[in-house]
């Protein structure tokens, strides 16, 4: 049975198609989600966007010499970056970049009216350092850019000419400065004039916060389970200041009901709330970012998922038996507690599922973890009897389980079961010999439940990046869920 994922969440929908959501684009409701992305988060963005160093390049330098012209340039390379920081000034970041033992061969073209000779020199520096400050702005979605000129501080460089050429560095221009100088501050230029290229970023890009309307349909080999939903978020409020880059994420969405989805409506988005997520909290949790989810939009979220078939889940994968995770072994269901021992069939079962009407979900802080209610919920449990696959029983269950976070995943929220509590179970099957009582069906449904649903569920995150997100700390406050994330390559 595959992972009922409780929340919109676009990278965690994996049998989708996505596009765009068309002419009904959901009106997105103010405060559903915050996110904070502190100093280390901003500085790991550039990181995880420059992987291979800092991008360095410039165009030609004309500079006249005696009965010649040198042409120095053009650079085009990356340079590694032994060190980068980042710290909050007011409405600004800071970016300090830091390189060790530099290295770059610079072309030098001397031109005279008879001839043309490409020469090359080498430029080593012990160190340099670029100190550069970015704000903040609005284009289409946040845009990090270069504010005001970039300082550079470099050691000493030497310049080293590589092959035959008629000049070398004591070389002088008609303006008596020599060759080897004139490319030190070439390069030292270069250096300067590029920190604008490097410095501008997407973050939310890169963190994958949507900004933008989508519509996910469901891919399933059954029609009755080909649902879909469209979504919209939008980003408001964004503010670069001391304590991080912050926003706050307006979410609307919209179901396109599946037939397997019970036949109710989605119950209108109620006013979400959001708390401020504090900087205090981001680096106790010694993560990026922040990313925190309004109750209500959490509820709405479940809701559009039960409607658009996503809860329908099991009997999609055909895989062999070691790779296949919707096989229980059918010893470890129990069936002889039902007086079904005596049916002959295979070494598995599998089970598929639907919901019979919307979940609903209760925070719980004192406690961490969260509550999630369901009503005649269906577990229709299949198995191999006489190499013909048959539904051997169905269980309807109304119960409450309580979910406790857990960290370290990438993308997703898992959970674990830490209490369920059946209130009703009703268990029927064509191989039954006798009706079966409470004292039976009940502890039986437990079992099941757990047996079936123990790792299912799953919360996938709100985000479509290009980089892994791995979960560090979830919590649950009054009015939203708190996650708390790093990037990775």
């Amino acid at each position: 049975m595959k992972r009922l994922g409780l929340m919109l969440l676009l990278a965690g929908c994996q049998a989708v198609t996505l596009g765009d959501s068309g002419a009904q684009k959901p009106t997105p409701q103010p405060l559903a989600a915050r996110v904070l992305i502190g100093a280390e988060g901003l500085t790991r963005i550039y990181e995880v966007e420059a992987p291979d160093g800092f991008a360095l390049d410039a165009a030609v330098r004309v500079v006249p010499a005696t009965s010649s012209q040198w042409e120095i340039g053009p650079v085009s390379t990356t340079i590694p970056v032994a060190s980068r920081t980042g710290a909050f000034d007011v409405d600004r970041f800071r970016v300090t970049n830091e390189f060790r033992n530099v290295s770059l061969v610079v072309p030098v073209r001397v031109r005279t009216a008879e001839d043309l000779e490409i020469c090359r020199f080498q430029v080593q520096m012990a160190s340099a350092t670029l100190d550069s400050a970015v704000e903040a702005t609005i284009d289409t979605g946040v845009v990090l850019a270069a504010s005001g000129q970039p300082a550079a501080t470099t050691s000493a460089a030497t310049v080293t000419k590589v092959g035959p050429c008629a000049v070398d560095g004591t070389a002088r221009s008609s303006s008596s400065q020599t060759l080897a100088s004139l490319i030190e501050t070439y390069t030292r230029d270069a250096l300067l004039a590029s920190g604008a290229q490097n410095l501008t970023v997407r973050p939310f890009e890169v963190t994958g916060i949507l900004d933008d309307s989508v519509s996910l349909r469901r891919v399933s080999v059954f029609d009755n389970r080909r649902g879909g939903f469209a979504v919209t978020q939008r980003s408001n409020n964004v503010t670069l200041a001391s304590d991080g880059l912050s926003a706050e994420l307006g979410i609307g969405m919209i179901a396109q009901r599946a037939t397997c989805a019970p036949p109710i409506e989605v119950n209108p988005a109620q006013p979400s709330a959001t708390e401020p997520i504090s900087p205090a909290e981001l680096e106790a949790a010694n993560a990026d970012l922040a990313l925190a989810v309004s109750a209500p939009t959490l509820q709405q979220m479940a809701e559009t998922l039960a409607l658009s078939g996503f809860l329908c889940q099991g009997l999609e994968d055909s895989r062999r038996p070691e790779d296949n995770a919707e096989l229980i072994a059918v010893d470890d269901i129990g069936l002889d507690a039902l007086g079904l021992d005596w049916l002959s069939v295979g070494p598995w079962v599998r089970a598929s599922s639907a919901p019979g009407a919307l979940p609903s979900l209760i925070l719980r802080p004192q406690t961490n973890d969260f509550v999630i209610s369901w009503r005649d919920f269906v577990i229709d449990v299949y198995a191999d009897v006489q190499g013909t696959n048959v539904r051997i029983l169905r269980l309807v269950t109304t119960a409450q389980a309580t979910l406790r976070p857990q960290v370290g995943e990438v993308g997703q929220i898992s959970t674990t079961i830490d209490a369920l509590n059946i209130t009703s179970a009703d268990l029927t099957s064509d191989w039954l010999t006798a009706p079966l009582g409470p004292d039976i069906v009940l502890p039986w449904a437990k079992r099941a439940v757990l047996l079936f649903l123990q790792d299912q569920f799953v919360f996938p995150l709100p985000l479509v990046s290009p980089h892994a997100m791995r979960v560090r700390n979830v919590t649950v406050r009054d009015q939203d869920v708190a996650v708390f994330l790093d990037i990775e390559n």
